[in-house]
């Protein structure tokens, strides 16, 4: 005898500005759309995507109720219930655009305008899967607080001077200010090169750092790790206007998320723009 049929998988793109402001697990809230799917029901998983400049998924959620009336302007109103706060490992769009099964997903695509678009069975188990994968490293990694070590294969790196290399992976610095922008979006090495900072320089680095992340002046240090992999971040956008209090005016803003540092104690010389470094077995 067949049981009952599983839930449906469907993204909802949002708009908010700041996710963790308007999201909290078990939370409701009501949403519309002028283009309610014809097979959606409550009980429904829900992914909830930001599409602006972020492109990644914020948080999940479930579909309570759909409105059988249209308001005033045509739309449908559904509630929903959050089943997750802000999400500790958000997938971007680069990372699923390569994955096998989820690179078909209509959300993924440029051309589409809406608020609710559908995946199916597979699609939603997978990025299901995705999002608990990231999220439990994640998780281990800040539970455990120790280092994540480099496996072999191939990686993108950005080298940068050693005290704001580690001010990323550290002290929650979320944007790198660069000159120069790249299409790429995804999980990047954070490399800090041989320029080491003394005197004056030194001094001023430790104290920006300590004054925009909060933390005391003593536990910034003095010598900061050279000419090594020191940890790994997710870069999500690249704007012009980015609120950080770590963004300059007149750069571009990197917004990077979920720093995790990595143990990669040995020398390597760094390089201009993202690079390539090939980790082998034998290394």
């Amino acid at each position: 005898m067949a049981g009952p049929p599983k839930p449906g998988s469907w993204v909802v793109k949002a708009t908010w500005d700041n996710v963790e402001v308007h999201v909290a697990a078990g939370q409701d809230a009501t949403w519309a759309t002028k283009k309610p799917p014809k097979a959606w029901r409550p009980g429904d998983r829900l992914f909830f995507w930001q599409g602006r400049q972020v492109c990644e998924v914020q948080a999940l959620g479930e579909l309570v109720s759909i409105s059988p009336k249209k308001d005033a302007e045509g739309r449908t109103r559904f509630k929903v219930r959050y089943t997750s706060g802000a999400l500790n490992y958000r997938p971007c769009l680069a990372q699923l655009r390569e994955d096998q099964i989820l690179s078909g997903a209509s959300f993924l695509k440029s051309g589409p305008a809406g608020t609710v678009f559908p995946l199916t069975q597979e699609q939603g188990d997978r990025l299901s899967e995705i999002i608990r994968g990231g999220s439990e490293v994640a998780s281990q990694a800040a539970r455990l607080k120790q280092p994540l070590r480099l496996h072999p294969g191939t990686y993108r790196v950005l080298s940068l001077k050693p005290q704001w290399a580690w001010a990323i992976i550290h002290a929650g610095k979320d944007v790198e200010n660069r000159s120069w922008s790249t299409p790429f979006r995804g999980r990047i090495l954070i490399h800090a090169s041989s320029s080491k900072p003394t005197g004056a320089t030194l001094e001023d680095a430790r104290r920006t750092i300590a004054r925009k992340s909060g933390m005391p002046l003593k536990e910034v240090p003095i010598d900061f790790p050279l000419s090594q992999i020191v940890g790994s971040v997710e870069v999500v956008a690249i704007i012009d206007n980015a609120k950080s209090k770590w963004a300059h005016p007149g750069e571009r803003h990197w917004l990077v998320r979920n720093p995790l540092p990595i143990t990669e104690a040995r020398h390597r010389d760094g390089k201009l723009q993202l690079w390539t470094l090939t980790v082998r077995s034998d290394d």
